[in-house]
């Protein structure tokens, strides 16, 4: 878990269910109180941000800069970039 490296494609495997799980759960807790819509929003974020920094690491960078998705719009642009971008060494992105 901790110090994985993760594909272009591994990356949005993961990605996008969690996303969209999140997005959902997000929704159902709304409507129960805002404590529980809080917890699970940063059990998400927190989440992703794993994600993030495991592509990242992948990517051949510091996984550190995953922590620059907390800003709001910072996060979208890293995934899309990280995401989309092929690695250093492509043979990674290969499997």
């Amino acid at each position: 878990m901790f110090g994985a490296e993760y594909s272009r494609m591994k990356f949005w495997l993961i990605n996008i269910p969690v996303f969209l799980f999140g997005a959902f759960a997000i929704g159902v807790t709304k409507t129960v109180s805002v404590e529980a819509n809080a917890i699970i929003s940063l059990i998400i974020l927190v989440v992703l941000i794993h994600i993030l920094a495991n592509r990242i690491r992948g990517f051949g960078s510091n996984p550190w800069l995953a922590l620059l998705a907390i800003i709001p719009v910072v996060g979208l642009f890293q995934a899309f970039y990280y995401g989309c971008k092929k690695s250093v060494n492509s043979s990674k992105d290969a499997t």
